[in-house]
């Protein structure tokens, strides 16, 4: 440790030159003068700036976290130690270099706290494709009248657990301590050597825990790879090439299985953390032992065979210099319209385009802004003249910009893909068609991030006077205004949202980011709407509120009745994984529908995508009911109760000590958000409980049996099963008594002259389901 106490040393270093090694023990960390530099590993990749440190936050595991090396010819100033006790030694030198090391740590964090919630996500993303593609793979089989071979690492395969990945490192915490400035850390942290080594103490707690985490991620990805692909014959690859060989001697046509291998490379190629060396070989094996003249990676072929060769041409006429379209059509200047094209042109050209360096996410956020001013001027234009070429069309509800950016199959499918039309109960609107809404007074904007609507807007500024009164009633018939504040406060948030890239978006739509073909991945109304109805056929109260109703002419003063208000559904112009429930209300009545959001592309099924977002929807459509009373337990609700549930359950003698433990870790998991334990027990109620499946503590069975009942016949399968059949009795007693209380209101109701109205009549069917 007396080595420190020589005076800073410096190190000119050339571009390309190894600074720190990957797993090496570390001996130094070092502070980055000039130049930058490149850390790459198994935590990802990312540049380091001028001003940062190395070093540092691997003193957490000991051992060096990233191969670091110079970018360019970078010098930096470094001193040894060994041990954290050392970077007193630091401080002393000069106090300012703490400042430098909270926020380098920062920084460092974030790129690792991303990359983790990256490799989590993948470890759901991966299980889920290989079984897909096993599905694939038997319904080939099925065609061909073959006899499926039984893959048993993938009949094996179970679902990756979660609490053997559970890390506490607050995302939000780091992000914002990045956003301070830096001259303000350094005043703050030079002020106690104390609160700076506790807070690089907390770092590496953080640090730790995610490398615990990482392993089992690691290895279960490794599990599924081994699945998808291998040397040996229990593995998706090599099943679909014997099933083309098969095929392939009979003088068959091999293209179904060549696009499911196709399916495999891309989606592993995508993926730089899977271990792929493999898959070249076994790929150049299977090409070698195809016939000769078999052309399979001819992408043409496949084409002629789904499309016309006018169809082709007239794609690609259309298509043609699609941004240059753009950009005319729009109207932007031309200073805007050229920095576009150049930031597009970088952009197309990055190899990885979720990089987490500054560089990048300083072009994402250009690209960004200005591709929302170009949707507000191009959706404008578009609706003035009612004339726009068809790739305006596919900017406005895909976030096409360039027909470079997507392949000719993907540019294909755009073009003569067509959303259904048809009429339906189910409000499903896409982005361009939900703003046309708002555009011709159908539909009010949706709320901002300070939960204020439009109108809710106008009055904040009229109470600081931002706005006269004259002005607040003109601005209330502005229907462009409205839009323009629908686009900056929900669109902008909830594209990002829904692309389930939060940290490194950006709303064009680019190749890289589509796995699969269009018309797999496009959510179909159809779809979405057949989502609804099976989620219903479970939980068949999930869209019903509780009104007053009245009729006069009819005889009826006062009844609660049930009221079905379906949400509404607006697909994001993006390539995404999530959901999202907007806002549980459409205004300040609690009968309007609430708002989801979706992207218009994704991988997942409607019906996932959906359940997570309903058990959202069940806990704040209930908050808003309750109101301030949300929390009371004197005042009985689903929230009430799970609040109560949640908080005391320490206490809770009828929870035994491993559902207490598994619920401790959940909470640990969400951050300690209630709510988000709730939708994770929503969502096994829905997928596995209704099946009979015991997932949840008794508690919490009761609950949510009690505020989110199953239809009857999910209720008289479970009456059977032990963790059901008690409390299935209760309930069907309390509903027996609330049907048997209505019908005797209803009889009161004719006796004295008036009408049951079919008001009444849905709300008796309701409770009879």
């Amino acid at each position: 440790m007396g080595r420190l106490e020589q005076s800073m040393m410096t190190r000119r270093l050339e571009a390309g030159a190894v600074i720190y090694q990957e797993g090496a023990t570390i001996n130094e960390i070092c502070i980055i003068l000039t130049g930058s530099v490149k850390a790459t590993g198994k935590y990802g990749e990312n540049t380091i700036m001028a001003g940062n440190v190395l070093g540092v936050l691997d003193l957490g595991i000991g051992k060096y976290l990233y191969n670091y090396t110079a970018n360019e010819e970078t010098l930096i100033c470094y001193f040894q130690l060994e041990t954290l006790q050392d970077l007193g030694k630091v401080f002393a030198a000069d106090k300012t270099y703490a400042g430098i090391i909270i926020s380098s740590l920062a920084k460092q964090m974030i790129s690792i706290t991303g990359e983790f919630e990256k490799l989590k996500g993948l470890s759901e993303e991966i299980s889920q494709f290989i079984r897909n593609e096993y599905e694939e793979y038997k319904q080939i089989c099925k065609n061909y009248h073959k006899e499926p071979a039984q893959i048993k690492r993938i009949e094996n395969l179970e679902e990756f657990e979660e609490d053997n990945a559970i890390v506490t490192a607050d995302l939000d915490y780091f992000i914002n301590l990045d956003l301070i400035p830096l001259e303000l850390k350094k005043k703050f942290y030079s002020a106690s050597e104390y609160v700076m080594m506790t807070e690089v103490k907390r770092f590496h707690e953080n640090i730790l825990e995610i490398s615990d985490a990482y392993e089992p991620i690691i290895e279960y990805v490794n599990q599924v790879k081994h699945a998808l692909f291998a040397k040996d014959e229990d593995n998706l690859f090599m099943r679909l090439a014997e099933l083309a060989f098969m095929i392939n001697e009979s003088n068959g046509d091999i293209s179904f299985v060549w696009s499911r291998i196709k399916n495999i490379t891309t989606f592993v190629t995508k993926e730089k953390v899977i271990e792929q060396a493999v898959l070249p070989v076994l790929i150049s094996h299977f090409k070698t032992k195809i016939k000769v003249g078999a052309d399979l990676d001819d992408e043409q072929n496949d084409l002629t065979k789904q499309y016309t060769i006018e169809q082709i041409k007239g794609a690609k006429v259309l298509a043609k210099d699609s941004l240059a379209t753009i950009l005319e059509y729009s109207g932007i200047s031309q200073d805007k319209a050229d920095k576009f094209k150049q930031y597009l042109t970088v952009y197309n050209s990055l190899p990885d385009k979720s990089a987490t360096t500054d560089e990048v996410d300083k072009l994402r956020k250009a690209i960004t802004k200005i591709f929302y001013e170009l949707y507000e001027l191009i959706f404008f234009k578009a609706e003035e003249t009612k004339m726009a070429e068809p790739v305006i069309d596919l900017f406005l509800n895909y976030g096409y910009v360039d027909e470079k950016f997507i392949t000719e199959s993907q540019l294909l499918q755009l073009f003569y893909l067509k959303q259904e039309q048809e009429v339906s109960e189910y409000p499903i609107y896409t982005m361009k068609e939900w703003l046309q809404e708002i555009y011709y007074g159908k539909a009010e904007p949706s709320k901002n991030e300070f939960d204020l609507d439009y109108q809710g807007m106008l009055r904040e500024k009229k109470k600081t006077q931002h706005v006269s009164e004259a002005e607040e009633r003109e601005y209330l018939k502005d229907q462009k205004g409205k839009v323009t504040f629908e686009i900056e406060n929900m669109f902008r948030a909830a594209n990002k949202i829904t692309s389930g890239k939060v940290l490194t978006f950006c709303p064009i739509l680019h190749k890289d980011f589509i796995i699969g073909t269009i018309d797999k991945l496009i959510q179909k109304k159809s779809d979405i709407i057949k989502a609804y109805e099976e989620l219903q056929k479970i939980d068949f109260s999930l869209f019903y509120r509780t009104v007053l109703y009245h009729d006069s002419s009819k005889g009826i003063a006062k009844e609660y009745i049930e009221k079905k208000i379906l949400p509404i559904t607006i697909l994001m112009p993006n390539v995404g994984s999530k959901s999202s429930m907007w806002q549980e209300t459409s205004g300040l009545r609690k009968d309007t529908p609430a708002r989801f959001v979706m992207p218009i592309l994704s991988k997942e099924q409607a019906e996932d995508m959906l359940i997570s977002v309903a058990g959202r929807y069940r806990w704040e459509i209930c908050r808003n009911v309750q109101g301030v009373y949300w929390s009371d337990i004197t005042e009985k609700s689903l929230t009430s109760e799970y609040y109560d549930y949640i908080q005391f359950y320490k206490k809770n003698r009828d929870l035994s000590p491993q559902a207490k433990e598994k619920l401790r870790n959940e909470i640990t998991r969400v951050r300690n958000n209630y709510r988000e334990v709730f939708v994770q027990d929503y969502i096994q109620w829905i997928r596995y409980e209704s099946k009979g499946s015991s997932r949840l503590n008794k508690i919490a069975r009761a609950i949510l049996l009690t505020y989110c009942p199953f239809s009857k016949p999910i209720r008289t399968e479970l009456s059977n099963f032990p963790a059901f059949s008690e409390l299935l009795d209760r309930y069907e007693t309390l509903q027996a008594a609330k049907i048997k209380k209505l019908e005797n209101a209803y009889a009161s109701i004719r006796r004295n002259g008036g009408t049951v109205t079919k008001e009444l009549e849905d709300n008796l069917a309701f409770h009879n389901q």
